[in-house]
């Protein structure tokens, strides 16, 4: 609100351009340039999650921060332009309640995911020690793969996908190095 009231308290230069005209130029002076900030945005944060969990990450985080955005965007266009968006407000909070609620475990993962890729307790290649009663006790394997949604060990009878969530609330750490035992 505060913003089209920026906008359309402008004084009219020539006499003849209508408030309309300058709101309508400065919306879409807007539009421009959130949507360009946001790809750049987007971008580079893409860049950055690609660096350390890989291609599919990178382009996972890069799409749910676009979309955010774009959802943000045309929320704050309707309101410069003096369209209601209290109505599509309320329904995108209960929109976003039931599929909270309903992917519940699938989030869990992705946050989970996401804290996995930048904070980086170990790398691809590296021999790891999970313990947690919630996956059955210790697991030792070498870390195959990071993804959102997995971390994929390589262990002695094939490869195992534990859930992000899992390995986030479990104690990790370096495995022992079986050459000095």
């Amino acid at each position: 609100m505060a913003i089209r009231a920026t906008v359309t308290s402008r004084p009219v230069l020539s006499g003849t351009t209508s408030p309309f005209a300058i709101l309508s130029f400065g919306t879409i002076a807007f539009v421009v340039a959130a949507v360009l900030a946001l790809r750049s945005l987007a971008s580079e944060i893409g860049k950055a999650t690609r660096s350390r969990g890989g291609r599919s990450a990178g382009s996972a985080v890069e799409l749910t921060i676009s979309i955010a955005g774009y959802i943000l965007i045309l929320i704050l266009t309707l309101d410069l332009l003096g369209v209601s968006v209290q109505h599509l407000l309320l329904g995108g909070a209960i929109v976003g309640v039931v599929l909270g609620i309903a992917l519940q475990q699938t989030l869990a993962n992705v946050f989970a995911g996401v804290v996995l890729l930048m904070a980086h307790p170990f790398s691809i290649g590296e021999c790891i020690r999970i313990r947690s009663g919630a996956l059955g006790g210790e697991l030792v394997g070498l870390v195959a793969k990071v993804t959102l949604t997995y971390v994929v060990l390589e262990l002695d009878d094939g490869p195992l996908n534990v859930p992000n969530a899992g390995v986030l609330a479990a104690a990790v750490g370096r495995a022992p190095d079986p050459s000095r035992e």
